[in-house]
């Protein structure tokens, strides 16, 4: 998937069952849906065939993305003609049937990857659920999405927004009439049990390792600049130092306990690795 232009692993493009163009209107939504089944790409076109629905993108269990309707016509899987013409329909094959409905992982990673690259291109903003990422029993008497409306909901947004943050900030070096304002933290996105810790740590800890999440880095960087800005960083004031490399090693380590003595004197004692409430400590 080329997420920046928004070019699909797979184009089988309809030719029924949608409407030519969006009737003037502007995409300002994406609705989130998923197969209650566990289709591919052919097979939702084939579904679409003889069903009269239809949607943009289909993510298939192994996080394949295929397009079946361009982004500029309308496709037909609200159940809301107005809905329609403002929005993207996201499919997603599941993992499990019912009734729990759950996506695997690489689904997951996906569809909020492209739920973050449809927000950048269109300019929506950040991910946000209920304002620009809607479900679709939000416009239809439906259980759709399943889990991704429930239990897998909280993971899948997280990612969305960790996503929309790097593909937003493609350097976080701040230029030199920003370099003493406060670098701003995207809202935290691991998953539970993770934190941000040394590179060399167990798979758990997150240090900008290259084979880890893609913006991994991006957010190392930015925790960095915060702790230069907040001063636990010996003999270095500027944010814009190499020091912020965005790997986490020792000095990170030794400047996070610092801020952690500091700040969170009786709040942790997990030393020199960035939790959640480290994180939204760090972000204040």
């Amino acid at each position: 998937m080329d997420w920046l232009n928004l070019i699909a692993d797979e184009d089988m493009i309809l030719k029924k069952n949608f409407t030519v163009g969006r009737a003037g209107k502007n995409i300002n939504k994406i609705v989130v849906h998923h197969n209650a089944g566990t289709l591919t790409i052919k097979g939702c076109y084939d579904v679409w065939q003889e069903r009269e629905a239809s949607a943009h993108y289909q993510v298939e269990r192994e996080g394949r993305i295929g397009q079946l309707v361009h982004d500029k016509d309308t496709a037909w899987h609200a159940g809301d003609w107005e809905v329609n013409t403002t929005s993207i329909g996201i499919e997603h094959a599941n993992q499990t049937l019912g009734p729990m409905w759950t996506v695997s992982k690489e689904t997951i990673d996906a569809g909020a990857h492209l739920v973050a690259a449809l927000c950048h291109f269109y300019k929506l903003g950040v991910p946000e659920w209920g304002k620009n990422v809607f479900q679709h029993k939000d416009f239809s008497s439906t259980s759709c999405p399943g889990a991704l409306a429930t239990t897998q909901k909280d993971l899948y947004m997280n990612k969305a927004k960790g996503w929309y943050f790097a593909m937003s900030s493609s350097t976080v070096e701040l230029n030199p009439e920003e370099a003493q304002q406060k670098p701003i933290l995207p809202a935290w996105y691991l998953p539970a049990g993770h934190y941000f810790g040394d590179i060399n740590g167990p798979k758990e800890s997150h240090g900008g390792h290259h084979s880890a999440l893609a913006y991994d880095r991006q957010v190392i960087k930015r925790i960095q600049q915060m702790l230069i800005y907040k001063g636990y960083v010996d003999g270095v004031t500027d944010v814009n130092s190499p020091w912020a490399d965005g790997i986490w090693e020792q000095p990170t380590t030794d400047a996070l306990i610092r801020f952690q003595k500091k700040e969170l004197p009786n709040s942790t004692s997990f030393w020199g690795l960035c939790w959640s409430d480290d994180y939204q400590q760090l972000a204040k």
